[in-house]
Parts: structure tokens; sequence; C-alpha cells
């Protein structure tokens, strides 16, 4: 059963060998050996793509805009519209931002040799607060196989 994955070129024996292995080694940080093995047992006959929530593509949480807006010091250098992940900063003007497609990770922040992309303070502290109450209390890990 040695099946090679065309899309990546993983060999999914390898996978499921690694996964048992850390099934094994789970149970110290608090997972149960046998809720591990019975998903992966579970899933040994469909090697499927595991259901993981979430939007997809990614987009930010309850619609809070952090979408950083160049000032007056860009000077249309065109970093950030070239290290934009999600392409979201027009390349013919970087200063246009499509609030649509930005997800709001800010490298075009740390990238802008004019520190001229900035995000507004009062979102700033509006995430925070919801990120606050967010991760207030301690989850436990979730094991998606």
């Amino acid at each position: 059963m040695r099946t090679k994955d065309r899309k990546n070129g993983r060999h999914k024996l390898l996978d499921i060998v690694v996964v048992v292995l850390f099934a094994k080694l789970a149970n110290a940080n608090g997972w149960e050996e046998a809720e591990i093995s019975e998903k992966i047992n579970n899933n040994l006959t469909s090697l499927s793509t595991p259901q993981i929530p979430g939007n997809r593509p990614y987009k930010k949480a309850a619609g809070i805009g952090l979408v950083p807006k160049a000032d007056n010091n860009c000077t249309d250098c065109g970093l950030c519209a070239r290290q934009c992940p999600a392409q979201a900063i027009s390349k013919e003007n970087p200063k246009v931002t499509d609030s649509k497609k930005c997800i709001s990770c800010m490298r075009c922040v740390v990238q802008c040799p004019q520190s001229s992309r900035k995000i507004n303070g009062a979102m700033v502290s509006v995430a925070a607060l919801a990120m606050k109450k967010a991760c207030s209390t301690r989850k436990r890990n979730e094991l998606y196989v």
C-alpha cells in the first residue's frame, strides 16, 4: 500500500506512519491515545482531506477591518504591492488597497520603507478587545484527521 500522492509527491504510507507516531506521543499533550487512534482508524480507508472549521479563503472574523492605508509619505515604490500575499494592493497605484481581498497580515506595514502604511488606531483597539475576549479562556487542542 505504498501509493504516491500525485499532488505533492509524498507517500501516503509515510504520512500514516508519522500520524501513528504522533498519536503515541500526543498523550503528553493531553490527548487520549484512544481518541487519536479512533480518528486515524476511521480515516484509513478513505484518506480524505480533513474538514477543518473556519473560513476558506481566510477572512477576518467579525468583519473588523484592519486594512492598512497609505498616508502622504507614500512614494508609490510598489514594494507593498509586490509583497502582499493576497494581492490586495494595486500595483498601478499602491495607495489603493482592496479591503475585500486584504487579510490584515500587515506585511505591507512591515515592508514599507517610508513607514507610510498604517491602520486606524480605534480599529486596533476594537480588534484587541475582540481578541482578548476570544483568547481569555484556555481551549483544548483539537486534532483533525
